[in-house]
């Protein structure tokens, strides 16, 4: 199992190995509602700005490096949804022709750059590239699994 399966799922847990995931996604989860403008899609990968790791002083100040994400299949259904491309095209866009892909996502976020979506992520470890589970409207509350668990519930 890679690193990123192991974020996300387990097979065969128990629920001590469930609950155990869910507090490891609990700490390294991002969440955040961005600007269309401020999402880049790149070698298939999403590059968010301002998600990215420590802030970096440059030469022009100090700003902070794009976060970098690997789009879950959900994530894919809400990039699908939210921006028209139909679900069956955006895939084999991934699986055959991810600079197609690209221009696809990057044309379609560029027509309403203002237009703001909840993009739920987790980080990667050691700085590296992060899984997005999640694209969805900025309407959305953000509600997880552990907030939701039965020893929460009222």
């Amino acid at each position: 199992m890679t690193s990123i399966d192991s974020m996300l799922y387990r097979r065969n847990a128990t629920l001590a190995d469930l609950v155990d995931l869910l507090k490891r996604q609990q700490v390294t989860k991002l969440d955040a509602v961005v600007p269309a403008a401020a999402i880049d899609c790149v070698a298939g990968a999403l590059h968010i700005a301002g998600l990215g790791g420590e802030p970096v002083l440059t030469a022009d100040g100090v700003t902070t490096p794009p976060g970098v994400f690997h789009p879950t299949a959900v994530c894919d259904t809400g990039l699908s949804e939210k921006l028209g491309i139909p679900a069956g095209y955006l895939r084999r866009m991934r699986e055959q022709q991810p600079a197609l892909l690209d221009a696809n996502i990057n044309t379609w976020l560029s027509e309403a750059p203002q237009r703001r979506f909840l993009v739920r992520t987790l980080r990667g470890e050691d700085g590296g590239p992060g899984i997005a589970r999640a694209f969805l409207s900025d309407s959305y509350r953000i509600v997880d699994n552990l907030d939701v668990s039965p020893g929460n519930c009222v």
